[in-house]
């Protein structure tokens, strides 16, 4: 007879990674693991079937899961996150860093990622993604949102976006509340915006607005330490939109969040560095002017405290703007305090 494990309500599993031998393990049609609301697994999936998520579709709240062939193959050929009663969801956190371009081929990655990551999108309030992948199947998937997305809060680690991959996000997803994404460092902005991110263009473009929008947060090379992002600004920008929380307290466990270590490392070292840092301050500040362009809910970026003086100046810069003086309350409200 299969145990039962009836009052197990975090079940943290890891089963070391083995390129010749893969562990799989089946419990028939027993349920398990009724009661359970955290799941974290690690290394390989240890199941060829979904004996981990059966008749606990109403109580599971968080999952931490590599993106692996086998836990893909698993979670769409048993419909984990499409059966009724799997739509309650607060946090998934997809492992996809070294795992997707190795075990599929292109054609059956898109379709394959597309399909998994809209299963989410549609049951979870709050989504980390870690992917190092150099396709674009997790990013396409994420643009083609579908529109039942319940998705609140957006957070993608070692995934660079240029500003039209982050205005296009937001624009997909209409119930996203805020995004944390790295910005690509290879696209530069000198001089002026040009005519076609003007306001009027960007309207053109994205014509379907995000009225829910309110928070960018911007990592510095897929660091997911939040102290390092905390800023001095009086608004809620660190509430969790699932729960109305603080992320430390919220997801602790599960972003690897380090509350001990209050100080961002402000010294530099000067050259290319330098004008590096500089040229990524002012771009965060472009995609922040055209953000409070698309949405009108749009309130603070977080970013690294030794960009902010910069990113304030640039944004300064464009509030006098001809084309974006309609828009200065909103940019201006994005400027750190002195």
């Amino acid at each position: 007879t299969p145990a039962v494990y009836s009052s197990l309500t975090k079940f943290l599993i890891g089963i070391p990674v083995n390129p010749h031998h893969t562990i799989w393990l089946a419990i028939e049609d027993a349920v398990s693991f009724p009661a359970l609301i955290e799941l974290d697994v690690s290394g390989d999936y240890p199941f060829n079937d979904d004996s981990l998520f059966r008749g606990n579709g109403g109580t599971l709240r968080k999952l931490a899961i590599p993106f692996k062939a086998l836990a893909r193959n698993v979670l769409g050929r048993f419909n984990v996150f499409s059966r009724s009663g799997v739509t309650r969801m607060n946090l998934i956190d997809i492992d996809a860093v070294d795992n997707v371009g190795a075990d599929l081929i292109v054609g059956q990655a898109s379709a394959d990622i597309a399909r998994q990551i809209h299963s989410m999108l549609e049951v979870t309030k709050i989504l980390f993604l870690w992917s190092d992948t150099d396709d674009d199947h997790m990013l396409n998937a994420i643009k083609t949102a579908p529109n039942t997305a319940v998705i609140q809060g957006l957070e993608l680690y070692y995934l660079p976006l240029v500003a039209d991959d982050i205005l296009s996000i937001i624009s997909a997803i209409p119930s996203l509340v805020s995004l944390s994404c790295e910005i690509d460092g290879s696209v530069r902005h000198i001089g002026a915006i040009p005519e076609r991110e003007h306001p009027a263009a960007l309207r053109e473009k994205y014509n379907s607005l995000n009225s829910n929008f309110r928070q960018l947060h911007i990592l510095d090379g897929g660091d997911s330490n939040w102290s390092d992002l905390e800023s001095d600004s009086e608004a809620d920008h660190d509430e969790c939109p699932c729960c109305g929380v603080s992320y430390y307290r919220c997801h602790g466990d599960y972003g690897d969040f380090d509350e001990s270590d209050d100080e961002y490392d402000d010294e530099s070292d000067g050259g290319d560095d330098e004008v590096g840092r500089g040229g990524l301050a002012k771009e965060a500040a472009v995609v922040a002017a055209q953000i409070a362009v698309l949405c009108p809910r749009f309130r603070h970026v977080d970013l690294p405290k030794d960009l902010r003086n910069e990113f304030s100046r640039e944004v300064a810069l464009t509030m006098v703007n001809a084309p974006f003086l309609p828009y200065a309350n909103s940019l201006e409200r994005l400027i750190y305090p002195e």
